[in-house]
């Protein structure tokens, strides 16, 4: 079998239409095309296999920078794992039933064995700034006015006597505790407060924790009953703020 021959140059200039079947060969280029009767030479396609370029081509590519910039092309990074993106614009993502991101999240701790003697009154008014003992803080900026803040705080401790306590949370120089819970510890208990509030600005406010017994006993907080000190000083009190997202 003969093929039909031209240059590439040339092929295009004369834009024959080959017979059907027809075999045709670019002889600069090594490329072929087969005819099928009707379509002239410019947009009859070339042999599968062949690498040129096929008539309705869209023409030269260009060229994309890798990285996370826009118009740029996300690599994989090392260990299979994309790069960190900026996902906010991303919609139709299945989420759960209970709230949206988390913005934030910042904690404080302590150790510290405390000997609380000022009473909580075991009583129906509202703990006071002045009441009780002071053990932990923690401070927060919110990064939207729409968030919703959770503050929790989770401790330990003991009572000199059979009694209630009491723990409280409170905000900057407020008098009155936003939130408060009791019990009533014989040996030790642990001690647990969630409370959640709409952040409301993006201003600075500090949470403060405190606790006291309800009556004239000594309070060991992070401690036990008797002695106060407890597993060498191990227990711990954190308290954690969290902002999520509207």
């Amino acid at each position: 079998m003969q093929m039909r021959q031209h240059t590439a140059a040339s092929w295009v200039s004369n834009n024959p239409t080959p017979s059907l079947g027809q075999w045709c060969l670019e002889t600069d280029t090594k490329l072929k095309k087969v005819g099928d009767g009707v379509t002239a030479w410019n947009s009859l396609a070339y042999c599968r296999g062949d690498t040129a370029v096929q008539p309705d081509a869209i023409g030269t590519a260009a060229a994309l920078d890798a990285g996370t910039a826009d118009g740029n092309v996300v690599v994989v990074a090392t260990g299979g794992k994309l790069p960190a993106l900026d996902g906010s614009d991303l919609t139709n993502l299945p989420g759960g039933s209970g709230g949206g991101k988390i913005a934030q999240i910042v904690s404080s701790s302590t150790s510290t064995l405390t000997s609380v003697t000022t009473v909580i009154p075991w009583d129906n008014t509202i703990p006071q700034k002045t009441e009780g003992a002071e053990i932990i803080t923690r401070a927060i900026t919110p990064t939207n006015a729409s968030s919703t803040l959770l503050i929790e705080v989770t401790g330990f401790c003991g009572v000199s006597a059979a009694t209630n306590g009491a723990a409280a949370l409170f905000v900057d120089s407020t008098a009155d505790a936003v939130a408060a819970i009791g019990f009533a510890p014989v040996y030790a208990t642990p001690v647990v407060i969630r409370f959640s509030v709409a952040a409301g600005s993006t201003s600075a406010r500090t949470y403060k924790f405190r606790v006291g017994p309800g009556s004239a006993v000594t309070l060991y907080w992070n401690g036990q009953n008797t002695s106060g000190a407890i597993y060498g000083g191990t227990p711990s009190t954190v308290m954690t703020v969290t902002e999520i997202l509207p």
